[in-house]
């Protein structure tokens, strides 16, 4: 039963089951530079991964402080706007006054054409 469970996992898992077999031991140098070529290969293509990954990641938290500066500057935008309209209002407001109009109504924002 031993050897059937070998078999299956053998023919299951490739040359890998039961560590290298003949096939997988280079047989020259000719193969052997080959295997080395591709695991150079493999390692620069895990470094460019790598480094497309580090990319991605400094583009991403820039994004996201440009995001939090663009919040950050519409609540200063915002509160200028405010003060921008509580200003235009008060000088409304006085101008209504100088035309004549009673301080009361005029603080209620009248506009009298």
């Amino acid at each position: 039963m031993q050897d059937v469970y070998r078999a299956i996992r053998a023919r299951s898992l490739g040359a890998w089951a039961g560590g290298p077999s003949r096939r997988c031991r280079p047989s020259s140098d000719a193969e052997l530079a080959m295997m080395y070529g591709e695991v150079g290969r493999l390692a620069d293509e895990g470094l460019r991964l790598s480094l497309r990954q580090a990319e991605n990641a400094a583009l991403l938290v820039m994004a996201m402080q440009y995001a939090w500066a663009e919040l950050w500057l519409e609540g200063y935008r915002a509160a200028g706007a405010a003060l921008s309209a509580e200003r235009d209002q008060r000088a409304r407001t006085r101008r209504l006054i100088r035309r004549g109009i009673s301080p009361a109504a005029a603080a209620q924002a009248l506009h009298i054409v």
